[in-house]
């Protein structure tokens, strides 16, 4: 079972994963209207005691169940990580993934004067589906933060190599997409890494 579910496309997950939300949603409505038969009960109490019982897990299940209704949307959510020296390429990238259907963020156009940089970097890396950084020959103080807040929240990284050098320590372990050679392929690579 594990193996046909690594072999399906996204949508095919995604169609499965609302089949299982309805036939949830289905059984529980099914198991209210016999309870309500068999133990002869009020509909108006059942309908009270189960809004209160959904209203708790709602509440208990708030952030799992937000993170599943991104993932079943089609809209991409990418924060593109990169210092100064790296904004020329970070503009191309970031408008290309926007043509595919993505929201990217960037601090330098999501942050406004006067709002925290830090909460609004931890707030948009949260709610972010993937993470992607700009490797260049050195990396901003800011660019470290960043990454080490998506990996604090075990973000899907991509690392992105500007320019032939090492891959800082952090990242070794992931496979990165090698920019110095293509940069069409590297592009393509990044959007379907992400998208």
């Amino acid at each position: 079972m594990k193996n046909s579910m690594k072999k399906m496309d996204k949508s095919s997950k995604r169609a499965i994963n609302l089949l299982a939300i309805l036939g949830s949603t289905a059984s529980t409505i099914a198991l209210g209207v016999a309870v309500t038969a068999i133990l002869k009960i009020s509909p108006a109490l059942l309908i009270s005691g189960g809004s209160l019982v959904v209203s708790f897990l709602a509440g208990v299940y708030s952030k799992d169940l937000a993170k599943s209704v991104r993932k079943l949307s089609r809209v991409r959510r990418i924060f593109l990580s990169y210092s100064s020296q790296s904004e020329v390429i970070a503009k191309e990238l970031s408008l290309l993934l926007r043509e595919k259907g993505a929201k990217v963020w960037t601090a330098k156009e999501r942050v406004k004067a006067g709002q925290s940089l830090e909460q609004a970097i931890k707030q948009a890396i949260n709610d972010a589906d993937a993470f992607i950084v700009l490797l260049g020959k050195d990396l901003s103080p800011n660019v470290m933060y960043e990454l080490g807040v998506a990996q604090a929240e075990h973000k899907k990284i991509v690392p992105i190599l500007l320019e032939s050098g090492q891959v800082p320590s952090d990242l070794r372990g992931i496979m990165y997409v090698d920019f110095a050679l293509d940069k069409n392929k590297a592009f393509d690579e990044v959007v379907k890494a992400v998208i």
